[in-house]
């Protein structure tokens, strides 16, 4: 009887692994995840950002087409905190998929989508900033066997299969002023006509938060006053103190 159980929970409990792998998620190359910030974060300033998507399956309750309009955000984050709708000073450029895009020029201040900023995408620590939209075709990408990028280090091809879909698409930061990175995020939208007759372009489903992901800031040395100094400092103040303490042993006259 202790068999047959235990063989009922590891079904159950692969059922629940399987179940829990969501159907849209971002990943990078060599990337690490954060488990502080539940994001995957690269390893260098050029890398290869995949977006993943395992389509409609009724099963699981899941309605994200293959055929849908999905797309990916770079948002612009920096390790000095919040960004503020100002007017821009150099931030720099960063490249996405070959083309090179200009933070002051090409990028736009809100929420996504871009149709109607501000009200879909939750905030999640990053909106409101300066961000770019990237459509995503599934239709005929590559595919592999799902799984969680929170628990295996990404690249699609490391994992041979069917069932989840992926597309690559390369990055590189380096051209970012420095303490600034970019944050990546999916989802579905979709058009739709309201009750007036407008149309309306809707974030649906995303990518879980936990399941994002964005590049590093350091590409700056640390600043003057942490730069380290191989013990000059400690050992002056050791001179210091012990000058004071003669002075304070010091017989009087």
């Amino acid at each position: 009887m202790k068999i047959k159980y235990a063989v009922i929970l590891a079904m159950v409990m692969g059922s629940v692994s399987a179940f829990a792998i969501p159907a849209l998620q971002v990943d990078i190359g060599g990337g690490t995840y954060d488990s502080g910030t539940e994001t995957t974060v690269a390893a260098s300033d050029s890398f290869d950002l995949f977006a993943l998507l395992i389509p409609d399956d009724a099963a699981r309750n899941v309605k994200n087409p293959l055929s849908g309009t999905y797309r990916v955000s770079a948002a612009l984050f920096s390790d000095l905190g919040d960004i503020d709708e100002l007017p821009l000073p150099t931030l720099g450029s960063f490249v996405f998929n070959g083309t090179e895009y200009d933070v002051a020029a090409d990028m736009a201040w809100g929420t996504p989508p871009v149709e109607d900023p501000g009200k879909d995408l939750q905030t999640h620590g990053v909106f409101e900033t300066y961000f770019k939209e990237f459509n995503v075709a599934f239709s005929g990408a590559p595919q592999c066997l799902p799984y969680n990028v929170q628990e295996q280090i990404g690249d699609p091809s490391a994992f041979p299969g069917s069932q989840m879909y992926y597309r690559s698409f390369g990055v590189d930061v380096s051209s970012l002023a420095d303490h600034y990175g970019l944050h990546f995020d999916l989802y579905q939208v979709v058009t739709r006509t309201d009750s007036y007759g407008n149309t309306k372009t809707d974030r649906t489903t995303f990518a879980p938060f936990s399941h994002d992901a964005e590049s590093g800031t350091g590409r700056t040395p640390p600043p003057p006053d942490r730069v380290p100094d191989g013990g000059s400092t400690l050992a002056l103040l050791g001179l210091a103190l012990a000058g004071m303490g003669s002075f304070v042993r010091r017989p009087r006259g």
